[in-house]
Parts: structure tokens; C-alpha cells; sequence
């Protein structure tokens, strides 16, 4: 996720494969909050996983707007320039937060 809370956009990542050595001392969680220039300043990134995400969720977006009109709390000063970015957001995205965003509105 980003640091707006939305979620990465539909696509084709490629994940780099990093082989360690039961002696390494790369921690998963450290690997996982690294970039990826961090990780090939230690180790040769020789190998990718290709995968492809289609975000199906009724929780999570990957539209910033829709995520401040959800937390509009935090952003209170803006509310009249995020409802007109929404109302340019597709309908199937609205459709699958209605009943998140109509007990924001009201």
C-alpha cells in the first residue's frame, strides 16, 4: 500500500527473487520495507517473479480521491475538490464503495 492508503495499480510487477543463506542477516521485514536500489546495492538481483494484480475489493482502492472522500475527516479543508475529482471517477469503483460514501455524505 502507499502512504495515502491506497493499494498499487493493476498491473505487471516484477518481483526481484533474492537467494539467502540460512546465515544471512536480511530480515524478512527489512526486505520487504527496502527499495529496490537497496537491495541491489547488497546482493546481485539475478531473477524475477512476473505477476500480474486485478484489485477486487470492497475495502481497498487504488483511487486516491475516493480514499480522501472515505477518510474525509483528515481532509476536511477539501472536501469540495474531492467531491468533484469523484464525481470524475468510474462508476464501478463507486458502485463498490456506495455504501461507504453515502454514510460519509450523509
Amino acid at each position: 500500500m502507499h502512504q495515502n492508503e491506497t493499494v498499487i495499480c493493476d498491473g505487471i510487477h516484477d518481483l526481484p527473487i533474492i537467494r539467502c543463506d540460512p546465515t544471512d542477516t536480511l530480515h524478512p521485514a527489512i526486505y520487504l520495507a527496502a527499495s529496490e536500489q537497496d537491495l541491489e546495492s547488497n546482493r546481485q538481483l539475478k531473477e524475477y517473479v512476473r505477476v500480474s494484480t486485478l484489485l477486487c475489493s470492497t475495502k481497498l482502492t487504488q483511487n486516491p480521491d475516493l480514499m480522501h472522500l472515505l477518510k474525509w475527516r483528515s481532509h476536511q479543508d477539501r472536501i469540495p475538490d474531492i467531491l468533484t475529482k469523484v464525481m470524475k471517477t468510474p462508476g464501478e469503483e463507486i458502485v463498490k464503495f456506495l455504501q461507504d460514501i453515502l454514510g460519509n455524505l450523509f
